[in-house]
């Protein structure tokens, strides 16, 4: 009886509702620190926040199973530091207790980076207050999550939930054919609307095609799960259904991680000497990528990217989160030069200044921003299928981006409606 309770919306409801109240989250408020800028008095404030929360909900030690870790930033108007070196500081200062923090054990929130095998990371000028957003889940939650999720897209649970962020617009103008007609037309075009015209006519017909690609690049939560493999999923012990959910995680990978949307970085440095060589790849597949796609040069929207790493079968774990800030997003950033704000790729389309004076003051700020930085990065370990290579590699997906929209605070957002919507039942 109580397991037919526990299958219905109801029971799927309540079972929601206790993964979400065990949800590690904090938002502080304070200036941000890297490596090279620390403050000892802003560092000590943001793990007096962690241990406070902690307090708050029992929690008597680090956790120590694998994360789930999300980290948005709310960088100041003047020298924000780069996304990738924000990670790196607030990762440390998860794990280790500086002097000045009343703690009786080595380690605070985390025991170890190489915990984390998704690592969310987000970008968020338009916040004016200084700070940060963390939130931390247990693995097994997020995943249960995505389930959750997959199901009520697929109506399990009564009427199909819509996403409109996850559906395709039927009757969207395609852009992208507009831009390619353009481009075939470009000499006739001209002639018709002179050199200056031109100019800026296709750098707008590009912005929209770009928006349009990008946005079909983005892996679809309904997708998400699938491409981890097996180990998450509540039937991945059964004999025939492990074969079945292994060959869709490899035709997701496929369709996702493919050559021509995405770029192959090959295996991760393994020993001494790799990591020069590494980066060489790293910058060697961009720069053939932006020459492969001339849609996407220059980047005239904001952009995220995704990052999947397969480990070897035999090496010591990764921190996901060194992966990326040494040799890729900096790259993305040297290569791509992705516009940190809407303000930046408009500016690059030769727009001053947007129409209507009560957004003046968010104007203002986002000019001050760095103008070179991605929305936000996700960066994932997933599990060996049976046709990876034995060093494992590393795939990079670029697509839209938006701090704001992260991939936790999508999926939240859904399951939340849908929970309230429940509960007024």
């Amino acid at each position: 009886m109580y397991s037919r309770f526990l299958e219905s919306a109801y029971g799927q409801a309540l079972q929601y509702r206790k993964r979400r109240d065990r949800q590690f989250e904090i938002w502080w408020n304070g200036s941000l620190q890297t490596k090279g800028t620390r403050d000892s008095v802003s560092n000590l404030s943001f793990q007096k926040c962690v241990r406070k929360m902690m307090e708050d909900m029992g929690r008597k030690g680090p956790y120590k199973g694998p994360l789930f870790l999300e980290l948005q930033f709310h960088p100041p108007e003047k020298n924000a530091p780069s996304i990738q070196n924000l990670a790196k500081h607030y990762l440390d200062l998860l794990m280790s207790p500086i002097q000045g923090l009343s703690l009786n054990r080595k380690k605070l929130l985390l025991q170890d980076d190489s915990q984390i095998r998704f690592l969310s990371c987000n970008y968020a000028p338009m916040i004016f207050e200084e700070g940060i957003r963390l939130r931390v889940h247990r693995l097994s939650d997020f995943f249960a999550d995505l389930r959750l999720y997959r199901d009520l897209r697929s109506g399990d649970f009564g009427d199909r939930v819509k996403d409109k962020e996850d559906e395709d617009d039927l009757f969207e103008e395609d852009q992208i054919d507009s831009w390619l007609d353009f481009q075939r037309d470009r000499t006739d075009w001209k002639e018709r609307l002179g050199e200056e015209a031109f100019a800026s006519y296709e750098l707008m017909m590009q912005r929209f095609a770009q928006e349009q690609a990008l946005k079909q690049r983005k892996i679809p939560l309904r997708a998400l799960g699938g491409l981890f493999g097996t180990k998450h999923n509540a039937f991945g012990h059964h004999p025939t259904m492990k074969d079945i959910l292994l060959a869709n995680a490899s035709l997701s990978r496929f369709a996702y991680f493919h050559d021509l949307t995405a770029v192959d970085l090959g295996a991760r440095p393994l020993i001494t000497g790799d990591s020069d060589r590494f980066k060489a790849r790293v910058r060697e597949g961009l720069a053939a990528y932006k020459k492969r796609i001339p849609l996407f040069s220059p980047l005239l929207v904001t952009v995220g990217v995704t990052i999947i790493y397969v480990p070897p079968v035999k090496a010591p774990k990764v921190d996901l989160d060194n992966l990326a800030r040494k040799a890729i997003i900096p790259a993305v950033h040297e290569i791509l030069e992705p516009p940190s704000s809407s303000i930046v790729g408009l500016r690059r389309l030769k727009i001053k200044h947007p129409d209507g004076d009560d957004i003046d003051q968010f104007i203002e700020r986002l000019k001050k921003m760095p103008p070179v930085q991605v929305a936000g990065y996700d960066i994932l370990c997933a599990e060996r299928l049976p046709d990876d290579p034995p060093n494992g590699s590393v795939k990079l997906l670029l697509h839209a981006g938006d701090a704001m929209r992260s991939t936790l605070t999508h999926l939240k957002d859904v399951l939340d409606e849908w929970e309230r919507d429940v509960e007024r039942d």
